[in-house]
């Protein structure tokens, strides 16, 4: 993202329609007014990056990847209630590791899990409640917080079973706890959304947005171009808004209003963070520089010096799903699911019905694509059933032999269930059995787009 934002600002494409780096230079004409629900403030202050919720549930106050916030903690993560997320496991790294953590009750002594299937991370949860899907409840909603539009989605039919809203449970749970009152506030899930839409200043009524689904917002303010008024103007101000970049003041060092493709600001943020980083590696190098630099990733490093593991794993997304949404979809399945003869899998009836029977029954293989010379030397036809591994863990799949993946690389798309057998070999095709837990470097984000492994026919 770095790179992207200092190529836009090299080229000088910053303040030209069209020309930035995404939605952080602006896509929107500005900021949707949508009303929230209220909330009491939250007296814990402290905060972790997503990504590492495992690394401060087991290693709170000592980080294993020297996080200032995890280092900040003073107790670990006890509860987790786990809401319409398949990131407990599935999407989370290093999934073997994060499978020990999830079994270790010294560490995370309860999990909650309120979702529409059962997923992977569901199964590890010690309750389980049925929520309802976006076609069972009304709901008022934003596409992603950008655009300038608010949807209501109109349920279709009623939550079938015992299935309920969030706030229907959230609601008899604070009835049970003896507050129901002051958390509701007398209101219905109806009498909410018409408060959040009152809250946003009702530019059509509440019948109105109902039956149209839609309001747009901004059709009399022109596209917002990020930079357009500085480039107009030829000059920067620090001291307007409408003038200047939106760079961070940190510490001591002052916001220029400019682009900084040299960043004291950032490495000062990194340092200063929780209770501190060290911003250097083993070899005495700084992790953090003030300037965009490449790495190259650390397994791949590690990997290319033994030659045990040779292929570089590309995890891209796919059209068949959305993340992990849309697995078990039996249609969609039936297009790029395999059995061990290489047909369509045809599992959608049965995949993920009984959550304790094995999944992998099915044999619904995910693929794996591989360069035609890489699988003649190593006695791999197309749809050949293969096992894809590294030190972390083994996942089986079906073999696309093809020209259109270079040599020495591997693809398998990210999102599909995990599901191991008895020896902990995966068979749902899960590529974060296969990725390392190590963070990216300035946010301590999620890094795991490739892996390091070898394959062979089984």
């Amino acid at each position: 993202m770095f790179m992207m934002y200092a190529l836009a600002a090299v080229t000088g494409q910053w303040g030209k329609p069209g020309t930035g780096a995404g939605i952080r230079f602006g896509t929107s004409r500005g900021r949707i007014p949508l009303g929230g629900f209220p909330g009491p403030q939250n007296p814990v202050t402290k905060k972790i990056t997503p990504m590492l919720w495992t690394d401060a549930a087991r290693n709170p106050g000592q980080s294993e990847w020297g996080d200032g916030e995890v280092n900040a903690l003073r107790h670990g993560i006890k509860f987790i209630m786990n809401f319409s997320s398949n990131c407990l496991i599935n999407q989370h790294m290093d999934v073997n590791k994060t499978k020990k953590l999830l079994r270790d009750r010294s560490k995370i002594e309860f999990i909650c899990a309120i979702d529409n299937f059962m997923v992977p991370s569901v199964l590890y949860a010690d309750i389980v409640l049925p929520g309802a899907t976006n076609w069972e409840q009304n709901d008022l909603f934003t596409t992603w917080g950008t655009g300038d539009s608010v949807l209501f989605a109109n349920k279709a039919v009623d939550p079938p079973g015992e299935a309920k809203t969030t706030y229907e449970m959230l609601s008899l749970l604070a009835d049970k706890l003896g507050f129901k009152e002051a958390f509701t506030q007398g209101k219905s899930e109806e009498d909410w959304l018409r408060t959040m839409w009152k809250n946003t200043g009702e530019p059509i009524s509440y019948e109105e947005l109902k039956k149209r689904g839609i309001c747009i917002f901004n059709l009399d303010k022109p596209p917002l171009v990020g930079g357009q008024k500085i480039r107009e103007q030829g000059s920067i101000d620090p001291q307007r808004e409408d003038l200047r970049f939106n760079t961070k003041e940190s510490g001591d060092i002052k916001r220029t209003g400019k682009i900084e493709l040299y960043s004291r600001a950032l490495v000062h943020e990194y340092e200063n963070r929780g209770a501190g980083q060290i911003n250097r590696d083993d070899d005495g190098d700084p992790i953090v520089y003030p300037i965009p630099m490449y790495f190259p990733e650390p397994e791949n490093a590690k990997n290319s010096a033994t030659g045990e593991f040779p292929f570089v794993v590309l995890t891209p997304h796919t059209r068949y799903s959305t993340h992990s949404t849309h697995v078990n979809n039996p249609y969609l399945r039936e297009l790029n699911k395999f059995d061990v003869r290489g047909n369509p899998a045809y599992d959608g009836r049965c995949f993920g019905v009984d959550p304790l029977q094995p999944r992998f029954d099915g044999d619904g293989l995910t693929e794996v694509w591989i360069n035609t010379e890489d699988a003649k030397s190593r006695g791999i036809d197309h749809r050949d059933r293969v096992k894809v591994y590294n030190r972390l863990g083994a996942v089986i799949a079906s073999a696309k032999v093809t020209q259109r993946v270079m040599p020495g690389v591997l693809v398998i798309y990210q999102g599909s269930w995990y599901d191991p057998d008895e020896t902990g070999v995966d068979h749902g095709g899960c590529t974060n059995v296969l990725t390392t837990e190590q963070p990216s470097r300035i946010d301590h984000g999620n890094a795991q787009m490739i892996a390091c492994a070898t394959i062979q026919k089984v």
